[in-house]
């Protein structure tokens, strides 16, 4: 998979990520948020999370879309839904994990 720690003005776009574990991880273990982060035109097969926010975060999310994103075997539920395939993992003390997440014609299918 993918992680994106930190990072300002990321686009992912047009791939195929099959992980054994999350597709994709945004998360802020500096004190400065992951933001500006846009995900599309993507097929992300995962045995845990497609998009998962928060792990190990401290500087919290701004500014993140998904547009367009065929997830699918998101911990191996059948069948998959938006809700298994996108995860918060907020940390303890940390900063509420609260970026909204616009999934614009994104599909969750398939089974685990």
């Amino acid at each position: 998979g993918i992680d994106i720690d930190s990072c300002d003005k990321v686009r992912i776009s047009n791939c195929f990520i099959d992980s054994g574990d999350d597709a994709i991880v945004l998360k802020a273990t500096a004190m400065r948020p992951c933001q500006n982060v846009t995900v599309s035109n993507c097929v992300l097969r995962s045995k845990a999370s497609a998009i998962k926010l928060g792990t190990e975060s401290n500087g919290g999310f701004e500014n993140i879309g998904a547009v367009m994103i065929m997830s699918f075997a998101c911990r191996k539920t059948k069948p998959a839904t938006p809700r298994n395939c996108t995860s918060t993992k907020p940390v303890p003390g940390g900063p509420a994990c609260t970026a909204s997440i616009p999934a614009d014609n994104s599909s969750p299918s398939g089974t685990g």
